[in-house]
């Protein structure tokens, strides 16, 4: 699964919600369906959000990408280490990821 193609189709057709606490709420408030980590998150921003993924049984992933390219694939000019994923628009990365969510 290429994630970098994933996150430009989400991006453009999708909705994400950028950064620790707007993917932190949306995992609490039941939005979320899917959050993707930078490789280069921080360790304590890295376990909160894996407790609440656990907690409300939302798939994470721990990218190979850098926070840096991150930001750049969704179109923003600046750093992104969490992302949540609202609605995957087009892209299949929930299927591919987490067969057992939808």
């Amino acid at each position: 699964m290429n994630i970098r193609k994933e996150l430009e189709v989400i991006s453009r057709t999708g909705k994400v919600a950028l950064g620790f606490r707007q993917s932190y709420l949306s995992l609490l408030n039941g939005k979320s369906k899917l959050v993707l980590l930078a490789k280069n998150c921080p360790s304590n921003v890295e376990k909160r959000i894996y407790m609440a993924s656990r907690m409300v049984g939302v798939p994470m992933i721990k990218t190979e990408l850098s926070s840096n390219e991150i930001g750049y694939i969704v179109g923003k000019p600046f750093r992104v280490s969490t992302l949540s994923v609202l609605d995957p628009g087009s892209s299949n990365i929930l299927e591919e990821v987490a067969p057992e969510v939808e």
